[in-house]
């Protein structure tokens, strides 16, 4: 059976590294998210936004920023977005 669409989004490629790094790219676009074990945070790396760091908030259950606390999955969908046909399921 055919789909009823074409595929969309084929331009974002995945790479994982050692397990501590996840890109994702889009055409000449970047994303990168990076796990600091040491200190139990997470860099992310965007286009759009820059550098942020996020620390786990075991009371709310999510990573948040450490400057105003906004939670790590809204700035990457927002930013996701701007490359991308759709609305990213996460």
């Amino acid at each position: 059976m055919e789909p009823l669409h074409p595929p969309v989004n084929e331009e974002f490629q995945l790479e994982r590294d050692n397990n501590a790094e996840l890109v994702i790219r889009s055409n000449d676009k970047e994303f990168v998210i990076k796990v600091l074990s040491p200190k139990q945070q997470i860099e992310f790396t965007s286009p759009v936004s820059g550098l942020r760091t996020y620390q786990w908030n075991g009371m709310t259950k999510r990573w948040e920023d450490e400057t105003d606390s906004h939670d790590i999955e809204g700035l990457l969908t927002r930013d996701l977005m701007r490359f991308c046909a759709g609305i990213p399921l996460f």
